[in-house]
C-alpha cells in the first residue's frame, strides 16, 4: 500500500487518459485507486465491526506506517492497536511481517477515505 503513489509514475506514458482539464490525469488516478481501495475494503470489511481499532486510535495509539517503515516492526502493531489481528486475519493468516505490513497498511489505508481514523 505504501507503493501506491508511485503507481502514477510508473503508468505515465502506459496509460494515455483524456480529461477536459490540463493535467488533472493525477487527480484522476488518485481518485481512481481511492475509489479501488474503498471497494476492496468494503468487500473484506462491510460485516465487520472495527470500531476497537478506530476506539483504539481515539485514545492516543498510533501506528508508524509507509515506505520508510521497516515490515519487521508492523507485526508489534498487531499487539498494540486492539482490534488490528483479528482485522488482519480476514485478509490473510500469513504471518510473514512483509504481509502483516501490506495487510495492515491496507485497513488503514482503508478507513483513510471512509475518514474513521484522522490521519
Amino acid at each position: 500500500m505504501s507503493d501506491l503513489p508511485y503507481i502514477m509514475a510508473s503508468l505515465s506514458g502506459k496509460i494515455e487518459l483524456e480529461t477536459f482539464e490540463e493535467g488533472s490525469e493525477g487527480r484522476l488516478m488518485e481518485d481512481l485507486i481511492k475509489r479501488a481501495v474503498i471497494e476492496i475494503f468494503t468487500k473484506y470489511f462491510s460485516d465487520t465491526n472495527l470500531d476497537e481499532i478506530v476506539d483504539s486510535f481515539d485514545i492516543g495509539n498510533t501506528a508508524l506506517t509507509g515506505s520508510d517503515e521497516p515490515s519487521k516492526n508492523y507485526p508489534d502493531m498487531l499487539n498494540s492497536i486492539s482490534g488490528l489481528s483479528g482485522a488482519v486475519a480476514i485478509l490473510t493468516d500469513d504471518s510473514r511481517p512483509e504481509i502483516v505490513a501490506a495487510a495492515i497498511e491496507f485497513i488503514l489505508e482503508g478507513f483513510h477515505p471512509l475518514q474513521a481514523i484522522k490521519m
